[in-house]
């Protein structure tokens, strides 16, 4: 499983972590998109629904901090659960 550590390894080694020389934003969004895929592939096999595309939390020189992921365990509700966290997560991908 990847840990926060993780993420501020490969921030720090793309470069985002300076004001002065920030990483391309396609490497970013790169590493960004592939931990997604993977925290997303581990709770579908745990979960009856995942958001597809989890939301990103960033600080002020834009170095992403944490990785919004939504799983809903109920079967029935899962549905609407995820059209209403879909919504909710527009704001911050």
């Amino acid at each position: 499983m990847t840990s926060p550590m993780d993420i501020a390894a490969a921030c720090e080694a793309t470069g985002t972590h300076t004001k002065t020389r920030p990483a391309p934003a396609w490497a970013t969004q790169r590493a960004l998109e592939t931990i997604g895929r993977y925290f997303n592939n581990r709770l579908k096999g745990v979960f009856a629904g995942v958001v597809e595309q989890p939301g990103v939390l960033k600080n002020k020189v834009n170095c992403p901090l944490y990785l919004l992921c939504f799983a809903v365990g109920n079967k029935r509700g899962k549905d609407i659960a995820i059209r209403i966290a879909d919504h909710l997560l527009k704001g911050v991908r």
